[in-house]
């Protein structure tokens, strides 16, 4: 049986003055693929609601997503190649960018990675514990 490469990325949005801003994390655990959508506000009080941004299509900001099967499909048709297994490579290599948006996606250091793997595997369980709060996206 091949391993799977667990991966972690940041989600970003860039706004129309070309500001990049942390959206979200979206991760390959266990063989899961697993998304946290969140917004903070900036230093000055401003949200990025107020710079235009309409949130992740197909994603809510209030739960985990969590899919055992494949990758979630706004991610997926950023892929260059679908016949490729190893989506890390693909979104690692192209950013995961798009031609028709203003989202991308940067890889985590290690360190990160690691307090966002305990963080996103605590949310899971925790949402699993109280189901039906894992949301259900039409790929799972």
């Amino acid at each position: 049986m091949e391993t799977v490469q667990d991966y972690y990325f940041y989600v970003i949005w860039r706004d129309a003055k070309g500001v990049s801003h942390k959206i979200g994390v979206l991760a390959r655990i266990n063989g899961a693929y697993y998304m946290k959508p969140y917004v903070q506000k900036s230093e000055d009080g401003t949200s990025i609601y107020d710079n235009g941004f309409k949130g992740v299509p197909t994603f809510g900001e209030d739960r985990l997503y969590k899919s055992e099967r494949r990758l979630f499909d706004f991610f997926e048709r950023r892929l260059l190649y679908k016949d490729r297994v190893d989506s890390y490579e693909q979104l690692k290599e192209g950013e995961g960018r798009s031609q028709t948006d203003s989202y991308r996606v940067e890889e985590m250091d290690e360190e990160e990675a690691e307090e966002f793997k305990k963080v996103l595997l605590e949310l899971d369980k925790l949402q699993s514990e109280n189901q039906p709060a894992v949301a259900k996206t039409p790929e799972n």
